[in-house]
């Protein structure tokens, strides 16, 4: 579950970063 939580964690760092060109980051 580790690797695959690490994994998922970057994935969705990512996909945050790409989906919020403005800079508007939702936590």
């Amino acid at each position: 579950l580790g690797a695959v939580e690490c994994n998922r964690e970057e994935i969705v760092a990512i996909f945050r970063r790409v989906r919020v060109p403005n800079g508007k980051v939702k936590r």
